[in-house]
């Protein structure tokens, strides 16, 4: 998820080798931009081969960095909260039947202005690039969605496109594209699943909307701004994965300083 901001792969190990993450390093095979001249979403793909499992293939979603990316957020993010609400206010489980029908019947004027929604053109230019790319793959390879913030909202919706798992890092919830895929009859039975979102303290663009896959809190007792940021997230990641006898906010004397 933060591999794509760098826009030298040479970077990214280079800070791969720097973090909790070095142990990794050697498993990279290939990291590439599929679209980088992109006006809208820039995706990178990461070709990982581990041992004993099945090479994988990460789909990195470029976040937001460019000031049109603040209207497509502004976006996501108010329809997402419009459906909270609606639910809150109605006593109804995310996925009940009455919900799914308040979902289908809200959405309408999203699906009719789909052609203008900015969304919808940030998927489009995401998905000529990854389609020849799981083409190319055809099922040699597990595929795996991430992005940060926008990112992670459209590895969601990625990820739910082409039923794969994705993992979303302070991303918001895409419920009000729910209709896309729906008529699936395995949509809410298998693959919401694949949804994981990871979510920080403090950060309110994940805690929006409850989605229907599994949440990762991370520890962060600063601000929203800091809380959000994809760097820190890491951090706190990095330091307390498979260390139980760790607690606390352990990246907030740490981050920011440079090393």
């Amino acid at each position: 998820a933060f591999a794509v901001y760098m826009n030298d792969p040479e970077n990214i190990l280079d800070y791969y080798e720097k973090s909790f993450f070095k142990e990794n390093t050697d498993k990279i095979r290939e990291m590439r931009f599929l679209n980088r001249d992109s006006k809208f979403s820039v995706v990178m793909m990461i070709n990982l081969d581990i041992p004993n499992q099945k090479p994988l293939t990460v789909f990195s979603i470029q976040a937001s960095i460019k000031k049109l990316d603040v209207w497509v957020d502004l976006e996501t993010f108010c329809s997402s909260a419009m459906f909270t609400i609606i639910r809150i206010l109605t006593i109804n489980k995310l996925e009940s039947i009455t919900s799914r029908v308040l979902t289908c019947i809200l959405s309408i004027p999203i699906r009719t202005l789909e052609n203008f929604s900015l969304f919808h053109r940030y998927v489009d230019s995401l998905v000529i690039p990854i389609d020849k790319e799981i083409e190319k793959i055809n099922g040699t390879r597990n595929i795996l969605f991430t992005g940060h913030s926008l990112g992670g909202g459209l590895a969601k919706y990625m990820g739910l496109k082409y039923h794969k798992e994705n993992v979303a890092v302070s991303g918001p919830g895409i419920t009000p594209l729910e209709y896309k895929f729906t008529k699936d009859k395995n949509y809410y039975k298998y693959y919401k699943s694949n949804l994981i979102d990871i979510v920080p303290d403090n950060d309110i663009v994940p805690r929006v909307e409850t989605s229907g896959g599994v949440r990762y809190r991370v520890l962060c007792e600063k601000n929203f701004f800091d809380c959000h940021q994809i760097d820190r997230i890491l951090c706190q990641i990095g330091a307390t994965c498979r260390r139980e006898d760790l607690s606390g906010d352990l990246c907030m004397g740490i981050f920011g300083k440079k090393k």
